[in-house]
């Protein structure tokens, strides 16, 4: 089943579909079982995070998550951030009660690279009970991890393409004497 989940996700990425659609799809996917999963994303203005959730979702702990009190361990680590035992931790006191009304007593979270090592979100996973994530669990976040980025890659090159394409037909507008040379698609 995960496999052809995966499958499903790869062709969203090679279609029309947003990319809140797409990250949307990958939370629905990897947030099999008891797990809850979110990708933060951070806006081009503002300090806050977009937050893009599956299915019930609490939207008290997306509010908190959104707020960034959520990113600093997380950012500050390359590597998976996986806690088994969220009440005692004291680098989560920020959102830390909300997780436990809603349930949750363990999470994983994972940044989200660019190529150029450019941070464009976080996936996390909330889980009932104090558990370690299992392998299959740990590969189909760290496969949702990877869709994620692809995801957002791809929204950010096309939205650099589009403002590329603004500003030349801005100049070209603007020029008196504009002058537009395509030869062998340059």
């Amino acid at each position: 089943m995960a496999r052809s989940g995966y499958n499903k996700i790869l062709a969203l990425l090679t279609g029309d579909e947003n990319v809140t659609g797409i990250l949307s799809s990958i939370c629905v996917w990897a947030g099999q079982g008891d797990e809850k999963v979110a990708i933060l994303t951070p806006p081009a203005n503002g300090s806050d995070f977009d937050v893009t959730s599956g299915p019930g979702f609490p939207s008290a702990l997306a509010e908190k998550l959104a707020a960034g009190a959520f990113s600093d361990p997380v950012l500050s680590n390359n590597e998976a951030l996986t806690v088994t035992k969220i009440s005692p931790d004291p680098e989560i006191s920020d959102w830390r009660s909300v997780a436990l009304h809603e349930g949750f007593d363990s999470f994983r979270a994972q940044s989200l690279y660019s190529k150029t090592d450019r941070n464009v979100g976080i996936l996390v996973a909330f889980s009932a009970g104090q558990r370690e994530p299992s392998a299959a669990q740990v590969e189909i976040l760290e496969d949702a991890a990877h869709l994620a980025t692809l995801a957002l890659r791809n929204a950010r090159i096309e939205s650099e393409y589009h403002e590329s394409q603004t500003q030349l037909q801005s100049l070209l507008s603007h020029s008196r004497d504009a002058i537009y040379v395509h030869v062998d698609r340059k």
